[in-house]
């Protein structure tokens, strides 16, 4: 090359980067999941699960992610002190993004918050400064770093059991407001808590949704949120941005709007009882089928004279369902749940039926068998996937589901000589050996697929026996102060939560209407499942 053609081409290049040809500014994100609390605290059995879909959205839009879990106080120390180390190298032009989820607590008395390590032991309000970190020292520090602009998302308002020196007078944690530059978010209102699954699948698909600012997509996450929980679970951001973000782009290219005209829309008010419908998925394939349960009220429980009642199924109460819900006719079955694996939020459920040679995931109609977790799992993947509030049934949901206006032992009333017509179940009592069926001749030797029985008078079937279906509810041995309007019952008192209708493994009194089974959210069953609910307004 001659020395002319030289200097023409690095002319060039400087006057390319006179007008301002740079690299886009760097996008460094720490996402924690804290799960195992290893103290006085509970399990928050999805922070991983919530961590995932961050990381997902956030890497599609070009973040660099440093993922950490389970982290002891001086953990959080190390790695906060670390990312903060590392945007100060990056430069000014950097944009910062925190995630963390787990337990987050406030001082009774002074009201100061902190993010909580595995480790906490809290016997005492002062406890907080030993096993936890002051948000608002972790606020300022992320301000010294002089990033372009600095998010910090506090998925950290859980529920938490009585402890020592807090008297239950502060829920969740409470406002630190945000420095220049800053966006801070919560993923409930201030003093509140937050239910697990319900913020960062919707957060993480706005931050994804190109042409958007980082306002509007905080800003369409909260609304969303409140709408999908009626109102319940109310996020709060807090933000001081001088520098325009759009995470996934500021326009919206063409392929991106068809994706989402494919969402399906909440149903229409037309709906009435008995109706049935299925939402539709991104793909374009359906979500289970589900029928339109009215309000109403029913007596929850069972008398004293009720053939195989349990202690904790009384006394007998009146509850009011205030409004109309979608149920699955059916428990959810393998097929349907395949969707959710294949986006890698489900883990792959157990094979328990006895045609397992001839299996095919995305075609079987047997349920799937999942933990508690899985289960609030893949509700939170339905309602990605549809806009709509997916969720599990709260204990008194599901019994009124199951009642359908009766009020005996099962909905066909309280004779079982009718039982096999409604119920796949095992035997009078003891359970029978190996699951199989020996109550009833139907050729099930153990689950059935979907569908063989008689419907209740909802339209709903297998209410009674196949799998036990996961509610939302902790478990209490009482229903004293439990609410009377239907909703869950999330304060827990141990980590077990309930299960309802019995399995193919059951005897006929633990199929009942009001029995109830109790076990721990990741319990590794073979007959345990979930009949999925929708909110239609």
């Amino acid at each position: 090359m001659s020395l002319w053609r030289l200097s023409v081409l690095l002319l060039c290049l400087l006057m390319g980067a006179a007008r301002g040809e740079a690299q886009a500014p760097a996008r460094l994100a720490l996402i924690i999941d804290q799960t195992n609390y290893t103290g006085d605290l509970s399990r928050v059995a999805l922070a991983r699960f919530e961590a995932d879909y961050i990381d997902k959205a956030l890497k599609s839009t070009g973040f660099k992610i440093t993922r950490k879990s389970d982290l002891t106080k001086s953990g959080l120390e190390d790695v906060l002190g670390e990312f903060r180390a590392a945007l100060e190298a990056s430069g000014p032009d950097t944009i910062a993004f925190v995630y963390y989820t787990g337990h987050g607590l406030q001082h009774p008395q002074s009201g100061d918050s902190y993010l909580l390590g595995i480790d906490a032991r809290l016997k005492s309000a002062s406890d907080l400064a030993v096993y936890g970190l002051d948000l608002a020292s972790q606020r300022d520090g992320f301000a010294a770093t002089g990033a372009q602009a600095i998010f910090l998302v506090f998925d950290a308002c859980r529920n938490v059991p009585a402890l020592p020196g807090f008297k239950g007078n502060k829920k969740g944690i409470g406002r630190v407001e945000a420095e220049p530059d800053m966006l801070i978010a919560y993923s409930t209102r201030l003093d509140d808590v937050a239910e697990e699954g319900v913020y960062a699948p919707i957060l993480a698909e706005e931050l994804a949704r190109p042409g958007q600012t980082a306002e509007t997509a905080f800003t369409a996450a909260q609304r969303r949120v409140q709408q999908s929980t009626a109102r319940k679970q109310r996020p709060y951001t807090d933000m001081d941005l001088s520098n325009e973000v759009c995470f996934a782009g500021c326009t919206v290219p063409a392929s991106s709007a068809a994706t989402a005209a494919r969402t399906t829309a909440l149903p229409p008010a037309t709906l009435r009882k008995g109706d049935v419908f299925r939402d539709k998925l991104k793909d374009g394939s359906e979500g289970p089928e589900m029928v339109v349960i009215p309000a109403g009220e029913f007596s929850m429980g069972s008398s004293l004279l009720e053939q195989g009642r349990s202690l904790d199924e009384g006394m007998v109460r009146t509850v009011r369902i205030p409004r109309n819900i979608g149920i699955s006719k059916y428990e959810v079955t393998e097929g349907e749940y395949e969707a959710c694996r294949k986006a890698g939020i489900c883990p792959a459920p157990k094979i328990v039926h006895y045609d397992a040679k001839r299996y095919s995931a995305a075609q079987s109609r047997y349920p799937a068998v999942m933990s508690w977790t899985d289960a609030v799992a893949y509700a939170a993947f339905l309602s990605g996937q549809t806009g709509a509030r997916y969720r599990l049934l709260s204990e008194a949901e599901w019994e009124y589901a199951a009642r359908a206006g009766t009020a005996g032992r099962f909905h066909n009333g309280g004779d079982e000589k009718d039982l096999c017509d409604i119920a796949n179940i095992a035997a009078e009592g003891d359970a029978a050996p190996s699951g199989a069926n020996t109550l009833c001749n139907d050729g099930n030797r153990g689950v059935a697929s979907v569908g063989q029985y008689r419907a209740n008078a909802f339209g709903l079937v297998d209410m009674h026996g196949n799998v036990w279906e996961w509610t939302a509810d902790c478990y209490h041995s009482s229903y004293s102060g439990a609410p009377a309007d239907g909703t869950a019952r999330n304060v827990c008192d141990s980590n077990d939560r309930v299960l309802r209708g019995g399995s193919y493994q059951s005897p006929t009194a633990n199929a009942r209407s009001a029995q109830r089974n109790r076990a721990p959210p990741a319990s590794d069953f073979t007959d345990s499942g979930l009949r999925i609910a929708r909110d239609l307004d």
